[in-house]
Formats: structure tokens, C-alpha cells, sequence
């Protein structure tokens, strides 16, 4: 949703009843009423003022202007664990599909691939002004495992030190 909200401040006097319309499709009763334009664009907002005499109606016109958003990340890899840096712009919402069919609508996800390969990554923004996408190639690998320890006895009690690495647990 792009964020353009506003509060509205009634003046109106002698008045038993109000009806706001925002130029978006949307309306109000409410006094002093907020309102969220959920896109940009020239709207002219009317108030009108009720009583049993009659009512008065008054109009202004507002231009919240509207950019769409610019998609743009840049992915790391760790092994087969994979992160992103979002440098997307004037976004409200992500959609992210890692190739593997993993998706996530977070910011900044992060993932972990369960083999080895080249995957497309992409990113789709939007806001109430538009969409935008982008992919991007990531190769992960899967690294064998090295296993290692050292051991130290004290009599007859042994201790050992794990030093294995690239290991996802050990036995």
C-alpha cells in the first residue's frame, strides 16, 4: 500500500451530521476522520455538512504524486545457506521465490537450499503505484565436511575436543 494518509480537521458549524467523500471511492461520517490513500494520483475530497435545514458541501482537491517501486538485491552464499541484501526502493511488500520453491515475503529472508546448484532468485515490489522484478543466478555448494578432535587424558578420563567444521552435527 502506498502510504499517503491524512487527517482531516471539520470547521463546519450548526451542523447535526457529516459525510466526507475522498475522491477514491471511499467515505466517512466521521467528525475529524484519518484516511489512507492506498495509491497517488489528484483527488478532491467533499465535505458535506448536514442539518434538518439542509446541508453545504465544500470541495478541495489534493495531488499526492506516485512513484513506483525499484526492485534491486544482491545475494550472498554461505554453503548451501543463502542471504540477501535488499536494496529495493519505495516498496510496501516483497515476494521473494528462491527456484527451489521457497518463497517468502519478508525484507531481508534468508534460506537454505537442500543440494547444491545454480538457482534463480527473484524479487518482486510493489506499492499502490506499481510492481517491479527483478532475478538474479546463485550457485551453492555443498562443502564435505572435515572431521577432526583433539583428546587430552587426565587418568583415566578423556576429553575430547570437537574441531570438525562444515559439520551440521555431529555423532
Amino acid at each position: 500500500m502506498y502510504n499517503n494518509t491524512i487527517t482531516l480537521t471539520n470547521s463546519s458549524t450548526n451542523s447535526y451530521g457529516y459525510l466526507w467523500k475522498f475522491g477514491d471511492d471511499s467515505t466517512s461520517t466521521d467528525t475529524n476522520p484519518k484516511h489512507t490513500y492506498s495509491y497517488g494520483g489528484v483527488f478532491t475530497i467533499s465535505l458535506i455538512a448536514l442539518n434538518p435545514c439542509g446541508n453545504d458541501t465544500i470541495r478541495k482537491t489534493i495531488n499526492f504524486s506516485c512513484s513506483p517501486p525499484t526492485a534491486s538485491f544482491y545475494p550472498t552464499s554461505s554453503n548451501l545457506d543463502v542471504s540477501v541484501v535488499n536494496y529495493s526502493a519505495g516498496a510496501t511488500s516483497y515476494s521473494w521465490d528462491f527456484g527451489d520453491g521457497f518463497k517468502s515475503a519478508s525484507s531481508l529472508p534468508k534460506h537454505t537450499y537442500y543440494a547444491s546448484g545454480t538457482y534463480t532468485v527473484c524479487l518482486t515490489v510493489s506499492n499502490g503505484c506499481g510492481t517491479a522484478s527483478i532475478c538474479s543466478n546463485i550457485t551453492v555448494t555443498c562443502a564435505v565436511p572435515t572431521a577432526n578432535f583433539s583428546l587430552s587424558l587426565n587418568g583415566l578420563t578423556a576429553y575430547y575436543n570437537n574441531q570438525s567444521f562444515n559439520a551440521a552435527n555431529v555423532m
